[in-house]
């Protein structure tokens, strides 16, 4: 067994080596190597001794990509917390230990850059690679449908931190009907906003590279925007779905208009426009522990379909 950081030659092997590993529905195909070029090895802090490779009497068997978190200014990495975004072991040489000692050499990486905290899987602010071909509308841990995660990284001593929940609606499907909902339509209309990505570091260097737009909930008396979420393309999710799906992201609704409809009328009337455009799906992720933000994605016709786990080394 012979362990060793990337090289350029690599890309198509890793690449074969994510596509061959049995991964859940969270995981997009790769269909050359374009993908892994975009979304992690030009990412403008990517180091290639984070992205080690493992090989057995000179095959390749697995890879494992480490990497650190940003910083509470979102402006530069932070590297006392280190996080394992991607563990990849070939079917073929599962069994043997590899991906054991693949994680050993992860947290040494990790260990000798100075990090004080060791989390495996990747979720905002912990999330320097990966988002974008693992997790859906964003990166949320490692996925339950993914059913060797949870067994594997408990048996290493890591816990359980935080779950993500992802859920979906089905474009087409009947709205609510309450008579709140349709104050609420009377009212409003979904427009267009300008600015869709925050301007920070970290956002750019992640949802950033995906094609994005910001729709808001506007009322027409005053032309005020009382609630917005920004949509994301996931196309790169089509393979694996076999469905056009949509991200969705920052669901916000301004404090003083909370808990009067409007964040489940954005909400259907981004499904109503989706529709127009031939989508077929549409994700958004909440974290567990808040109840309100699970409501609002419950209440507009979401179904939980999934989890994400971030685990933390004890």
């Amino acid at each position: 067994m012979e362990f060793r950081s990337f090289r350029n030659h690599d890309v198509p092997v890793i690449a074969e080596l994510w596509n061959s590993a049995e991964l859940g529905r969270g995981a997009v195909i790769m269909h050359g190597t374009d993908e892994l070029d975009f979304f992690v090895l030009s990412q403008p802090h990517f180091d290639r001794h984070g992205l080690i490779l493992a090989f057995v009497d000179g095959q390749p068997a697995g890879f494992v990509h480490a990497g650190f978190g940003v910083g509470s200014n979102r402006a530069s990495v932070d590297s006392t917390t280190g996080v394992i975004c991607a563990l990849v072991v070939h079917p073929a040489f599962r069994g043997r230990g590899i991906g054991r000692a693949l994680v050993q050499q992860a947290e040494g990486y990790l260990l000798s850059h100075g990090a004080q905290v060791l989390l495996a899987g990747p979720a905002d602010p912990f999330n320097p690679y990966w988002s974008g071909l693992y997790g859906g509308s964003e990166a949320s841990g490692f996925l339950e449908s993914d059913v060797l995660a949870k067994p594997f990284f408990t048996s290493l001593g890591y816990r359980p931190q935080s779950m993500i929940g992802v859920f979906q609606r089905v474009i087409g499907q009947r709205d609510p009907i309450n008579v709140r909902l349709m104050r609420v339509r009377r009212s409003t209309e979904l427009r267009l906003l300008d600015d869709p990505v925050p301007r920070d570091f970290w956002t750019l260097t992640n949802r950033g590279r995906l094609e994005t737009a910001r729709l808001g909930l506007v009322l027409k008396k005053q032309d005020l925007p009382v609630g917005w979420v920004t949509i994301c393309g996931l196309d790169m999710y089509s393979s694996k779905w076999q469905q056009r799906a949509i991200g969705l992201h920052g669901i916000h609704v301004a404090p003083e208009h909370r808990r009067q409809g409007y964040g489940q009328a954005l909400l259907c009337d981004v499904s109503k426009q989706l529709k127009d455009d031939q989508v077929d799906l549409m994700e958004a992720h909440a974290n567990m522990e808040d109840p309100a933000a699970m409501a609002v994605l419950i209440s507009s016709g979401f179904q939980l379909i999934d989890t994400g786990i971030v685990y933390r080394k004890a």
